[in-house]
């Protein structure tokens, strides 16, 4: 069997006949080098490395969601192996993941089933316009990187009223207009008419949150994007 494994992730122990062993990744020659270097003149070594292996294969996270049964059922029996007792966090990870997944699918079927599209006007807003349709909502959605911002998505776009208008930006302004993956984004939005985004601010239960909304060339402004503002 051959295992890649990252700084991490623990393989505690072997089978008694097993005929497993462990080769370090290194560094890159020239990383090594430059670490030697750093080091004869007193300065710490590089902390990453190109090589480094940042995460779990997705091969392990297939095989856990394939085995979640037979997971559950050694965790009630008390026999989970080692590489899962060891590695627990990863295993929450991805159940936070899964339960992410859901809270964004049980969301867009609630837009789904109350109607294909939501519009208003608001004298809040920018434009004083604001739509959704199932698909736009699916896209704003699709950025939460956790269920409270997807909770947040939904309280959001239920009580738009409660916005508080911050600025204006031009399509592409944050962009880099040399990296080909900054083009195509903007195209794309150009292709669905989009020309500006507005920000917001909406507060809840003490938290300021950051709102932004994408500006059509018909001046009707839609759901695009939330985050929770740092505290200074």
């Amino acid at each position: 069997m051959k295992v890649i494994k990252f700084g991490s992730f623990k393989i505690p122990k072997f089978q008694i006949v097993s005929c497993c062993f462990v080769t370090a990744i290194l560094k890159t020659d020239e990383e090594l080098d430059e670490d030697r270097r750093r080091m004869l003149q007193g300065e710490e070594p590089l902390a990453a490395s190109r090589n480094e292996v940042k995460d779990v294969p997705p091969q392990f996270r297939q095989w856990v969601e394939d085995n979640r049964d037979r997971i559950e059922r050694a965790k009630g029996r008390g026999t989970l192996p080692y590489f899962i007792t060891e590695n627990r966090r990863y295993l929450d990870d991805m159940d936070s993941q899964s339960s992410l997944s859901d809270t964004k699918k049980a969301y867009i079927k609630h837009i789904k089933d109350n109607g294909e599209s939501i519009s208003g006007e608001y004298a809040n807003l920018g434009t004083g316009n604001y739509f959704l349709t199932k698909k736009g909502f699916k896209r704003a959605i699709g950025h939460a990187r956790n269920v409270e911002e997807a909770d947040m998505f939904n309280r959001v776009n239920s009580h738009i009223e409660k916005l508080q208008y911050k600025s204006s930006s031009p399509l592409g302004a944050t962009k880099d207009m040399n990296v080909p993956e900054d083009i195509r984004n903007v195209a794309k939005k150009q292709a669905r008419h989009v020309t500006s985004y507005n920000t917001y601010e909406w507060i809840a239960l003490g938290e300021i949150w950051i709102v932004q909304t994408e500006v059509y060339k018909d001046k009707r402004e839609t759901l695009y994007n939330l985050y929770k503002k740092k505290r200074k």
